[in-house]
């Protein structure tokens, strides 16, 4: 069962992060970053580890950039310049360990 918690991040009643749980492990999130009432990042977890955030550079309700980390500590940025959901490695983009 999963289970979704709202959270209002400037305590001001204004839901700006959605957490959803399986069982008590956080699996993913949701988060209104800039306040504008539009989700606009997303987290993705693997056990207790942050596996990929997923941001929307353009303002379009999808993202458009991720970072990916691996279990080792390195990074991967991949970008959706079509905005289609297909996400490839940035051009140019090497993997760097995670500080």
């Amino acid at each position: 069962m999963v289970t979704r918690l709202e959270i209002s991040t400037q305590r001001d009643g204004k839901v700006t992060r959605i957490e959803h749980y399986q069982a008590t492990t956080l699996v993913s999130a949701e988060e209104d970053a800039e306040g504008d009432g539009k989700i606009d990042k997303w987290e993705t977890y693997d056990g207790e580890r942050l596996s990929s955030v997923a941001y929307d550079t353009q303002h379009r309700g999808t993202p458009d950039r991720r970072l990916v980390y691996a279990p080792d500590g390195t990074v991967r940025v991949d970008v959706d310049l079509k905005g289609d959901g297909h996400f490839v490695p940035a051009s140019g983009a090497a993997a760097a360990p995670r500080k």
